[in-house]
């Protein structure tokens, strides 16, 4: 998959050499979203065509964005888009997700309020116990839809006086964005199937113990601070979680799942 741009070819008299014009335009759109992580991009023969340029230029072009962990190469199924590390849109929020798939995403806030955090989540967040946080909870929907329940810590000092916006118009990160400087990253994150607590039961439309997917995740940002702890519960028909997987060779280390 890619997105075009139309047929046009890159501009031949401009100073800037020709790979890093085409580098420029690759990361552009890995960065936009229109490449997401480990999507596979066009055949380098197809990428030459689209852009006009020669088979060199588009390998030095995607040997540039390699080294700045923006691609990556497999030899037997060409090269991906890898996860970008800084100010980029693939560590997607729930609002980030929506809006790419074209929905109207509303929110109703449960709570927004300044606390105290807890031990473990003063570990997990890597700040002293008893550290001010904001802990914000809302029920998330698509076109009206619930799809959601969630609930965000963010630290106090990554983010003074978040407490004090109104999410149920506002973007958590879109305000992280652009008022604190704090880029979305990356994440470690868990997924478990469960019975749903009769709290989220209410909020969801559904009966307590019907099904639904819980999932945990820290937020790191650009500077590799733990900008967030998530906990999100999705009805379980209403949310499908998609994954890539890469074969590896006979002498890569084989990872076995825990439980």
């Amino acid at each position: 998959m890619t997105a075009g741009n139309g047929g046009r070819g890159l501009t031949a008299g401009r100073r800037v050499p020709m790979y890093e014009q085409a580098a420029a335009q690759l990361e552009a759109e890995i960065r936009s979203g229109r490449l997401g992580a480990d999507e596979r991009l066009m055949s380098e023969r197809a990428l030459a065509e689209r852009l006009n340029v020669s088979r060199i230029t588009i390998r030095r072009a995607l040997a540039h964005l390699a080294s700045k962990d923006l691609v990556r190469s497999s030899v037997r199924t060409g090269w991906f888009a890898g996860p970008v590390s800084e100010g980029s849109d693939v560590l997607l929020s729930f609002s980030d997700m929506g809006r790419k798939r074209g929905f109207k995403v509303t929110s109703q806030v449960l709570h927004c309020r300044s606390r105290e955090a807890t031990l473990a989540e003063a570990e997990e967040l890597g700040v002293a116990p008893g550290s001010r946080v904001c802990d914000l909870a809302r029920i998330r929907c698509f076109d009206g839809v619930p799809i959601a329940e969630t609930q965000a810590i963010v630290p106090d000092y990554v983010a003074p006086g978040l407490a004090g916006h109104d999410f149920g118009v506002q973007s958590l990160y879109d305000v992280l964005r652009a008022e604190y400087r704090v880029l979305p990253a990356r994440g470690k994150f868990a997924i478990q199937a469960a019975a749903c607590e009769p709290a989220p039961a209410k909020h969801l439309d559904l009966r307590p113990g019907d099904p639904v997917l819980i999932f945990q995740q820290t937020g790191y940002d650009q500077l590799g601070r733990a900008f967030e702890l998530a906990r999100t519960v999705y009805r379980a028909d209403r949310y499908l979680f998609r994954g890539t997987l890469v074969a590896v060779s006979e002498d890569d280390p084989v990872v076995e799942p825990s439980g």
